[in-house]
């Protein structure tokens, strides 16, 4: 009887439900226009354009599985990341049943829970459904292709937070040679490249990791424009690394000119401002600024204590950081 019924729910899962033809005009302009304003980081707009796009949209309707994804990964891009995960896995659910468990678009939607499981830390099942992903575009597409170097980019990022840098080196130097073997220049290369030099500076390798940072910023900077989130996480990576190198009037620098990018881009509570806070509170206290130290410090706790008590997740401060 369980199987009876897993067959029905697959075959009602996979049945095509087309849109009117005036909703499938609508859609496509909602679409477009959620696009447009997650690129330009105007989160808060892009979703509620999706939300309006996906009330049109029927269950099984072959527009959907797209609008939800593109929906989560504007939710992550707010910090609500329970959210987020939860619209991925019912994508992928629905991609599974459609097409089967080999298929590109079931690689591109594990590539998506893996990320969002990483921004919770639950390392284990972010790698497991990074390496199930990767395995679906290796068979698929071999190594140059954007969606394997996607994933290997993801990958690596995933093992460096588990600490083993040795892996994660070599997984990135794969996704970096995937990247120039199609002659890539875009934010995908760029986070490989970005990811590679943080390797370099926790292996010790830091002048080569500032020169790549510089680098991806300058790229990013002429890609996306210097008001993007990634410019800003790139900025912390760099004042971070200035912080390893006691030059600390330089990382304080760096992180105030990141925190002014995030202001304009992403929620207050947002965990890359609460930790660009408390980075910035280490490099402040270092060069004996130690009021203004306090401050920085109590408004990264005050804002994480807010967004978790908001978005419910399992993220944190590591107060360890102030005494690196």
């Amino acid at each position: 009887m369980g199987s009876l019924l897993s067959l029905v729910l697959a075959v009602a899962a996979a049945r095509v439900v087309p849109l009117p033809s005036a909703d499938q005009e609508r859609v496509a302009l909602l679409a477009r226009d959620a696009a447009d304003a997650a690129a330009h980081a105007r989160y808060e707009e892009a979703l509620d354009i999706y939300h309006k796009a996906v009330a049109l949209m029927p269950e099984g309707s072959d527009d959907l599985p797209p609008a939800l994804n593109n929906m989560a990964e504007v939710m992550r891009a707010l910090g609500r990341f329970r959210d987020a995960e939860s619209l991925h896995r019912r994508v992928l659910a629905m991609r599974e049943a459609r097409y089967g468990t080999g298929h590109e678009d079931v690689a591109q939607s594990l590539n998506n829970l893996g990320e969002v499981l990483r921004d919770q830390r639950r390392l284990r099942a972010a790698e497991d459904a990074e390496r199930r992903a990767l395995s679906i575009a290796e068979v698929r597409f071999g190594d140059r292709h954007e969606v394997t170097a996607l994933i290997l980019t993801n990958l690596g990022q995933v093992l460096m937070q588990q600490r083993r840098l040795g892996e994660a080196e070599s997984i990135l130097d794969r996704a970096s040679s995937s990247w120039d073997s199609l002659g890539a220049t875009g934010t995908g290369a760029a986070i490989a490249t970005n990811n590679l030099a943080i390797v370099y500076s926790q292996t010790g390798r830091r002048e080569r990791a500032e020169a790549l940072y510089l680098r991806v910023r300058e790229r990013l900077t002429g890609t996306l424009g210097g008001d993007h989130p990634y410019v800003a996480a790139i900025t912390c990576n760099l004042a971070q690394l200035y912080r390893s190198l006691h030059r600390n009037a330089d990382a304080a620098r760096e992180f105030e000119r990141a925190l002014a990018i995030y202001a304009q881009c992403v929620p207050d509570g947002h965990p890359a401002v609460t930790s660009a806070l408390a980075g910035y509170a280490a490099a402040l206290r270092a060069e004996g600024r130690a009021h203004e130290a306090r401050v920085a410090l109590a408004r990264s706790r005050t804002l994480r204590q807010e967004h978790d008590r908001v978005e419910g997740s399992a993220w944190t401060v590591d107060a360890r950081e102030l005494s690196r």
